[in-house]
């Protein structure tokens, strides 16, 4: 008789584990796209909210701290892990920002710099209509959009203008974005909170955690100096004045 996977009753455990992954792989693509199904599978709101988006990534940004925390190293590498808290925290430095300066509108996917933003689009227009790349096709690229981009830095009245900011052929544009960017309407400690407790939610269902002291965030960042960017006390991944040693003794 054959036992399937969810049927065996020694494999709940690792399928519950593994749903606690879709959670994060979920996250991790919304922040990406912008939205949580296909691309147009929803006509009624394709795109998601700046607020939605920030609950998104706190979520995510309080999975991947106790998750880390619990498996040490072994759960993500250390830049991959700094990359992401780092990307969190901007768009949320960013909303902020675009309050306290009184700019109504957040455009996520323009949470980058400007020449950042120009270097990719040189990278998927060098061969045509040939937008899309592997690591092999991004090697090649790389030195001819560098090359472009340096002489567009000596000539700039040759560049032409980004199509983020001014037309509407790509779909993550600030014309064709359909959901809401005003900041005024966002409370950003509220998308805060709320991913916290989805972040619960999905841990207390994966039973990964041996106590609730491993999720009780306000009680671990009050009684030490432990914090997302530094899951150990001090930070991973690129580090500010940290030693490697320090966090090896740590993990170990």
């Amino acid at each position: 008789m054959t036992v399937f996977f969810r049927e065996d009753i020694s494999s709940n455990q690792v399928f519950r584990e593994l749903r606690l992954l879709g959670h994060i792989f979920h996250c991790m693509a919304v922040l990406i796209i912008g939205h949580e199904t296909a691309y147009k599978s929803d006509e009624i709101k394709p795109h998601l909210s700046i607020s939605h988006l920030l609950t998104v990534a706190s979520m995510l940004s309080h999975l991947l701290f106790t998750c880390i925390r619990l498996k040490a190293l072994g759960f993500l590498a250390p830049q991959n892990y700094r990359n992401w808290q780092d990307t969190i925290k901007s768009m949320f430095v960013s909303v902020a920002m675009h309050r306290f300066h009184n700019i109504t509108n957040y455009y996520w996917f323009l949470d980058s710099s400007k020449r950042l933003e120009q270097f990719f689009g040189r990278l998927r227009s060098i061969q045509g209509g040939d937008l899309n790349f592997n690591v092999a096709g991004l090697k090649e690229r790389t030195a001819d959009a560098a090359g472009i981009a340096r002489i567009y830095a000596e000539h700039p009245e040759w560049d032409t203008t980004s199509r983020k900011l001014h037309a509407s052929f790509d779909r993550k544009n600030v014309r064709s974005w359909e959901d809401e960017t005003d900041v005024r309407c966002v409370n950003l400690v509220n998308c805060w909170r709320e991913g916290k407790v989805k972040a619960v939610a999905a841990l207390e269902a994966s039973r990964i955690c041996a106590s609730v002291a491993d999720y009780d965030y306000e009680n671990i960042a009050e009684t030490s100096d432990i914090d997302m960017l530094r899951p150990f006390g001090v930070t991973v991944g690129v580090r500010a004045g940290d030693g490697i040693s320090d966090l090896k003794k740590l993990i170990s």
